[in-house]
């Protein structure tokens, strides 16, 4: 937790999936030296919706019906992989690695919906 507290951004990655302003975004770029990213919409990932978006406006979301989707851990011993969501159980995550096939019990604030270029 203490490591949270120190990169209260650590879940804005590139292709991760949070909420700016109540609409569901797409990260695209972060620049953490500046404390800004450009998001794109859901639906249109290859268009810059906005630039320079301060990152205490974008919000950590795990959508509870968000099964099957592709996840990434953003935190922890795990961060860094990837895997498929096969459902949310109150404040964890049950996800199959995609590297190994495990399946691991993450806590649901270490794991970001990815997408990838649609």
């Amino acid at each position: 937790d203490r490591i949270m507290q120190q990169d209260p951004f650590y879940f804005i990655v590139e292709n991760a999936l949070l909420t700016y302003r109540g609409q569901q975004v797409v990260i695209k770029s972060v620049d953490k030296t500046n404390g800004v990213c450009s998001v794109a919409l859901r639906g249109s990932m290859n268009e810059i919706y906005q630039s320079n978006v301060p990152m205490h406006l974008i919000e950590h979301t795990v959508p509870s019906d968000a099964s099957n989707a592709r996840v990434k851990v953003v935190f922890g011993k795990l961060a860094g992989d990837v895997g498929t969501l096969i459902g949310i159980d109150n404040d964890e995550a049950v996800v199959q690695l995609s590297a190994t096939t495990d399946v691991a019990i993450i806590g649901k604030r270490m794991v970001v919906i990815y997408v990838d270029e649609e």
